[in-house]
């Protein structure tokens, strides 16, 4: 479980291919603005007061970055990467990871893959990038962005929006979308959906290998897509230019309840 440091180029402190539990102490990676790198093994890493960059890499990993401004990287397998305290970067990289902001005003990235994206407390940036990714923005002013280049997926035959946002504060958040734009280009659409639907992605637990126990790690209940619980859940689906491809879905929200909440987030990607 040593960790060994390698000045081979920009300093960094490396793991091994073992599973590791790893909690930094304050002022360990000062003299290694690489970061910490894991290796093999399903790892598990808890920061510092510090701000930190750390690297996940191989295997399933769970990385918490503690307070301070950090920079965290899932990599490969289905990764859990929290920030904890702090205004943090958060990324997924490949496969289904669960991402988490906590407190402070985060920019969180899914990478590849099937991904949740939490932003917790503050002001966050929640961008999902390829595949289908879930976004609850939690508490603040937030901005979820849809990638245009991304629009029109489908899983196993069925039409499924690229992102889809549970938790749409109508007076406070904000739809970034990843190119100019103007309202001739977006049309809108109101929809009810049962809640095995297959266009709700993970709310069915055989549309997508994790279903439910994805939505959990976020806080998300099946109340919370249908607070009336009645079985269904209303919804507005957007789309986007003259292929009016399916670019992402607001659970309970109206097409009103959108109009004057689009900015062009094409900077932030």
């Amino acid at each position: 479980m040593a960790l060994t440091p390698d000045n081979s180029g920009t300093p960094r402190l490396i793991g091994d291919n073992s599973p590791e539990n790893i909690v930094l102490a304050a002022g360990q990676l000062a003299s290694f603005p690489g970061g910490l790198w894991m290796l093999g093994g399903n790892d598990t890493v808890r920061g510092s007061s510090d701000a930190e960059r750390i690297f996940g890499n191989d295997n399933r990993d769970s990385l918490l970055g503690g307070a301070g401004d950090d920079s965290i990287y899932g990599g490969k397998e289905d990764d859990d990467v929290l920030g904890e305290i702090g205004n943090d970067f958060l990324t997924g990289d490949r496969n289904n990871d669960f991402v988490d902001g906590g407190a402070g005003n985060d920019l969180l990235r899914g990478g590849r893959g099937i991904d949740l994206l939490v932003g917790g407390d503050g002001n966050d940036t929640l961008i999902g990038d390829v595949d289908v990714d879930i976004y609850k923005g939690g508490a603040g002013s937030d901005v979820f962005v849809f990638r245009v280049d991304l629009a029109g997926e489908r899983i196993v035959g069925v039409e499924v929006p690229d992102a889809l946002i549970v938790d749409f504060d109508r007076t406070s958040d904000s739809i970034g979308i990843s190119t100019a734009f103007t309202n001739s280009n977006l049309s809108f659409e109101q929809v009810t959906y049962s809640l095995n639907d297959p266009r709700l992605l993970l709310v069915d637990p055989g549309t997508v290998s994790g279903g439910t126990s994805l939505l959990a790690k976020g806080g998300i209940s099946l109340r919370d897509l249908d607070p009336d619980r009645n079985g269904l859940v209303e919804a507005t689906n957007i789309r986007f230019g003259a292929t009016n491809a399916l670019l992402g879905t607001v659970l309970n929200v109206t097409p009103a309840d959108l109009n004057g909440r689009f900015i062009n987030a094409s900077s932030l990607l």
